[in-house]
């Protein structure tokens, strides 16, 4: 038997008539304040797949806010008010399809195999800079580097596997 939680997504929509490609503010807070950009964090597009990780009906506002995940780049998190998004009925998701977030913290090398870069023939390695971040939807942990797929069919160089030193990202 496989564990599942309950999740409700949603679908990002302009609330512009005159421009329904308009793109959507996602904000820090659940407010616009005077300077109505001024709490802006990202922009959403149109058709957006977000997930819903919270809902907040402010004091003197009469619309709901949803807190939001974007998808598949789940490190975008803010707000965005009721007009703006199209919920879709809670589903059930196993927990096997989780998707974890690989941050690179210093300039290295991704590898075919866990072992010195110099080892490997260039067709086997490939530099990738800091604050590069990721979505994997597994990994372990051998000779100090995290061997890591890549999620949402994403390739580097042709591969969705690749090994990292662990003193060089993070997982989260």
């Amino acid at each position: 038997m496989t564990a599942s939680s309950t999740k409700q997504f949603g679908v990002l929509k302009s609330n512009n008539p005159s421009n329904p490609n308009a793109e959507i503010n996602i904000r820090k807070e659940p407010v616009i304040p005077a300077n109505s950009s001024s709490n802006v964090i990202a922009n959403g597009k149109p058709g957006d797949r977000v997930e819903i990780l919270d809902s907040n009906r402010p004091a003197n506002d009469s619309r709901t806010w949803y807190k939001i995940s974007c998808l598949p780049q789940t490190s975008i998190q803010g707000w965005v008010r009721e007009d703006v998004i199209t919920l879709s009925p809670p589903t059930e998701e196993p927990q096997a399809a989780k998707i974890w977030q690989l941050t690179v913290t210093t300039n290295t090398i991704f590898k075919s195999r866990p072992v010195d870069s110099a080892q490997l023939p260039d067709a086997e390695k490939v530099a990738i800079p800091a604050s590069t971040i990721l979505a994997i939807s597994a990994y372990r942990q051998e000779s100090s580097h995290y061997i890591c797929t890549l999620a949402y069919g994403q390739k580097i160089k042709g591969r969705n596997t690749w090994a990292v030193f662990q003193d060089h990202a993070q997982i989260s």
